[in-house]
């Protein structure tokens, strides 16, 4: 794949540049205070029962999808309500795409000045002339947090490539996809 070894002369490159600023951080006696931000998600609330199983199902459905690219890779133990829910993600629209890779769990970690920025993108797509990012969510896909949170993602595949960047929130429980 020839774009795949522009990718990685560009991320080398990326990586370089970044550890040559923390260095000079490092080195320099600043004063300045480290600042983390991260881009991921969590969820600090106290849960009733029906929540606690949905989280369950969609911790559930979260694991398969980290496995796999299709409906087809699943296994005839699979239960069918799992099935079904990823049966209805692969069937949108963005999989009729030509994919060329697919990178699940993808992390990452740059910098911005010091504060140092990192999270996980639960499925990075790449095409010939686009990386697709999508993040599942198990129901309310409305949160600015989320909106953020892939707004960080896409700034970051921006850095490393120059390909048009799209990022989508899905939510499991309800099949709907939101463009950011």
């Amino acid at each position: 794949l020839p774009f795949h070894n522009d990718y990685n002369k560009k991320r080398e490159k990326f990586n370089n540049e970044l550890m040559d600023e923390v260095n000079r951080y490092n080195v320099s006696l600043t004063g300045e205070k480290k600042v983390s931000r991260k881009a991921s998600t969590s969820i600090n609330d106290l849960l009733d029962k029906e929540t606690k199983d949905k989280l369950e199902f969609g911790t559930l459905v979260h694991s398969y999808m980290e496995r796999i690219d299709s409906v087809n890779d699943l296994n005839e133990d699979t239960l069918e309500i799992v099935r079904i829910a990823i049966a209805k993600f692969f069937s949108h629209d963005i999989f009729k795409k030509e994919i060329i890779e697919r990178y699940h769990e993808y992390e990452f970690v740059y910098y911005e000045g010091s504060t140092k920025c990192n999270g996980i993108i639960d499925l990075l797509l790449e095409t010939n002339d686009e990386f697709i990012i999508i993040d599942y969510k198990l129901k309310d896909i409305d949160k600015e947090s989320y909106v953020s949170q892939i707004n960080e993602y896409k700034k970051y595949i921006s850095k490393i490539s120059d390909k048009k960047v799209s990022g989508y929130l899905y939510s499991i429980i309800l099949d709907t996809w939101k463009e950011i």
